[in-house]
C-alpha cells in the first residue's frame, strides 16, 4: 500500500509541477506579446506624430514665405488711395481676396509633383 501511496503523490506532485510550468510559460509568452505590441504601437504613434509636425512645420514655413513674397507680386498692389468711404472698402476687400487668389495658386504651384517653380499667374 505504503508504494502505491508514493507514486500517486509522485504523479499529483509532476502534474502539479507540470501544469505550473506551462502557466508561467502562457503567462510570460502573453506578457511579452503585449510589451511588443504595446512598443510597436508607441513607435508608430510617435512615427506618424513626428512626420505629421515635420510635414506641418514645413508646409508653414512654405505659407509663411508665398504669404510674405505675395506682396511682391505685380497684380498684389493697394488699390487707388484718392477714392472714399465705401469705394475703398470694396476696392480693399478685392485686393485681399485676390491676393489670397494669388497666393493660392503659388502654395499650389509650390506642392506640385512636377516641382513647377513658382511664377504669376496672369
Amino acid at each position: 500500500m505504503s508504494a502505491l501511496v508514493v507514486v500517486v503523490v509522485v504523479v499529483v506532485v509532476v502534474v502539479v509541477v507540470v501544469v505550473v510550468v506551462v502557466v508561467v510559460v502562457v503567462v510570460v509568452v502573453v506578457v511579452v506579446v503585449v510589451v511588443v505590441v504595446v512598443v510597436v504601437v508607441v513607435v508608430v504613434v510617435v512615427v506618424v506624430v513626428v512626420v505629421v509636425v515635420v510635414v506641418v512645420v514645413v508646409w508653414l514655413f512654405r505659407l509663411c514665405i508665398i504669404l510674405f513674397f505675395g506682396s511682391f507680386f505685380p497684380l498684389c498692389v493697394l488699390p487707388d488711395r484718392k477714392r472714399t468711404g465705401e469705394a475703398i472698402g470694396a476696392s480693399r476687400a478685392g485686393h485681399q481676396c485676390f491676393c489670397a487668389l494669388i497666393q493660392v495658386y503659388a502654395v499650389g504651384l509650390i506642392f506640385n509633383s512636377n516641382n513647377v517653380p513658382i511664377r504669376h499667374p496672369l
